[in-house]
């Protein structure tokens, strides 16, 4: 962080449409574009996959992305997703 860059909590951020969160699956950590808002925690998403890097996860690595719909906010696998970690 640099001098005079604010910092916001995971708490207090609002997802909104365009937004990128993070969802794992898999046991990895994909990209999420928010698609659509249900609440302060429950999002409608598009993921990222990693073409046929990711066809272990029901796919055939054809597909470049995958609809998860009602996705809420946790930091586990499965039907969640969290705020992207900062470096």
């Amino acid at each position: 962080m640099t001098e005079g860059e604010a910092t916001v909590p995971n708490e207090t951020k609002t997802p909104t449409v365009g937004r990128i969160v993070h969802v794992h699956h898999a046991d990895r950590c994909q990209p999420a574009m928010v698609v659509r808002v249900w609440g302060e925690t429950t999002l409608n998403l598009v993921v990222f996959r990693d073409g046929s890097n990711d066809a272990g996860d029901g796919g055939t690595g054809l597909e470049l992305t995958r609809w998860l719909t009602s996705a809420t906010l946790a930091d586990e696998p499965g039907n969640h997703w969290h705020w992207p970690e900062r470096s």
